[in-house]
């Protein structure tokens, strides 16, 4: 059963294939929040007034807004796209009544951000303002691409810098969108969620009120002077929404983001909603960056560029059904094998086709795991992964994406016992890169089979070296801190049959050499 899990575990883990310099916040002494009546009952917005706008005098929202200093009203409201698609509150600093680690807040934080501390939220904020975080840096990351291989095309882009489908999908994104995004990007999206997470944490009681806006401060500052206008604001979000969307194995259409996004601006009439779109961003750096607005928040993507979304949500989205999802991608993803990203999804449909099948056997009693069957059964795997190989071999840039695509292939070859094909793939993995278990169990294995490989040919000093090398990898092993429940190898067993090899061939050695 060990031996089957491992397989299926190419699956999950083999393929991926399938992550102001100044601290100071000005606030603009005009901007003017407070909101009047008129003998109507009914509130209006005056043309020198910077404000949000509710219809009902009596409106506990309202109550709220105008008890929030003119900092506060920034941080709810660059927040209310995340804030109010969770049906929180968005007129108070706290966007529920009490304070809890126990609530919706807390959960969102987990499931979202994985923030389960104020260690954590600390790290995360350090990241977004060092850039290190965020879909915007994904699109920078395009950016360059698209800069340093000007005379590529983007497939032969994906070629040469060996592209996941979701990193290809990203790439033709910013091809038709980097005009209309301008310089700052999808910053409205990552610094809005950022603000919201913040006050996130304020409903778990990770951070205090204070606490929260202090951190909140720079990301503010950034966003309304970066852009124009709420909705010059709103719409560069949504285009944050719909790269988030297809990450995360959906396509939300443009369209319908916007027209949510719209839905907020319009006065309520029961009074249960704040309209943001009269304030007054500063834009101080909006330089020479188009202002958008709903009109123009648009993004038609071609017949191609659709085709490469629906891969990357194929190979991101665990509630698809594999098999009907493949069928839809078929003859785009044959027309294109050559590139690592769709051969990877051919590669993946093949596994599963030989894999489900075995499982299904071995639930009913009719397969064994007997180390025959399991060769036999690594061996037909095997052929497809050599077929394969041809597409990342002409990768110039090695990253996680090309790394997993040879760890699954080496993973394959040891259990087909394929010592030949073991070392081929083993090749290409950098061992100081490549440092987590799967990767110390393949490289142990390797040094062991070359350790056999030349002792059968007597030459006991390089055998000799080998086995020591294999033993490294088993004290790497016991070190690391996580280990996975079930390991290829019994370290135990293996590190003494290790040290019974290494005995046998210093006893082979000249005399000097065999005290070293």
């Amino acid at each position: 059963m060990k031996k089957i899990a491992l397989v299926l575990m190419l699956i999950c883990f083999g393929f991926s294939l399938f992550a102001e310099d100044s601290n100071e916040f000005s606030m603009f002494p005009n901007l003017n929040f407070s909101i009047d009546t008129d003998d109507t009952n009914e509130f209006r917005m005056f043309p020198d007034l910077d404000c949000p706008v509710v219809s009902d005098a009596s409106n506990e929202l309202l109550k709220s807004w105008n008890k929030l200093s003119d900092d506060e009203k920034w941080f709810c409201a660059l927040s209310e796209p995340f804030i109010k698609e969770h049906s929180l509150s968005v007129a108070t600093l706290n966007p529920e009544e009490n304070v809890s680690d126990n609530s919706k807040s807390a959960s969102i934080l987990k499931a979202v951000w994985n923030l389960h501390s104020k260690d954590d939220v600390l790290d995360f904020v350090e990241k977004y303002r060092l850039n290190q975080l965020g879909e915007n840096v994904a699109i920078n990351e395009a950016k360059a691409r698209l800069s340093r291989n000007s005379n590529l095309s983007i497939n032969e882009i994906a070629i040469k810098e060996c592209l996941d489908s979701v990193s290809l999908a990203k790439l033709y994104f910013t091809k038709e969108t980097q005009d209309v995004l301008g310089e700052y990007g999808l910053l409205a999206w990552d610094y809005g969620h950022v603000l919201a997470a913040l006050r996130l944490c304020i409903a778990a009681d990770l951070l205090s009120e204070e606490e929260a806006l202090n951190l909140a401060k720079p990301f503010i500052d950034e966003l309304i002077n970066d852009y124009a206008s709420w909705e010059d604001y709103t719409s560069h979000y949504a285009f944050g929404d719909v790269v988030n969307s297809f990450t995360h194995g959906r396509f939300d259409d443009m369209k319908r983001i916007v027209r949510q996004a719209q839905k907020y601006d319009i006065e309520d009439e029961t009074g249960t909603e704040l309209t943001f779109h009269y304030m007054k961003f500063p834009g101080k750096k909006v330089n020479n960056n188009r202002i958008l607005t709903y009109e123009n928040a648009v993004f038609n993507p071609s017949l191609t560029v659709y085709k490469w979304i629906l891969l990357a949500i194929h190979n991101t989205d665990d509630s698809v059904e594999p098999f009907e999802d493949f069928f839809s991608l078929n003859g785009f993803v044959k027309r294109n094998l050559k590139i690592p990203a769709t051969v990877s999804t051919w590669l993946e449909y093949k596994l599963l086709k030989s894999i489900i099948p075995m499982a299904i056997s071995y639930a009913v009693g009719t397969f064994s795991d007997d180390d025959k069957s399991m060769q036999r059964f690594s061996k037909k795997l095997l052929r497809y992964y050599k077929t394969a190989r041809v597409a990342f071999e002409k990768a110039e840039v090695k990253n996680d994406f090309y790394y997993d695509f040879y760890k699954g292939y080496a993973l394959v070859a040891y259990e087909a016992d394929d010592a030949k094909t073991l070392d081929f793939a083993v090749s290409f993995l950098d061992e100081e890169k490549c440092q987590n278990f799967d990767f110390q169990e393949l490289f142990c294995a390797n040094y062991t089979n070359n350790a056999k490989k030349s002792a059968s040919k007597k030459n006991y000093e390089e055998a000799y070296r080998f086995a020591k090398k294999a033993l490294s990898y088993i004290e790497k092993m016991k070190a690391l801190p996580e280990k996975p429940e079930n390991p290829t190898i019994n370290i135990d067993s293996y590190e003494k049959d290790l040290n019974q090899m290494i005995s046998e061939y210093k006893s082979h050695l000249p005399m000097r050499k065999s005290r070293d």
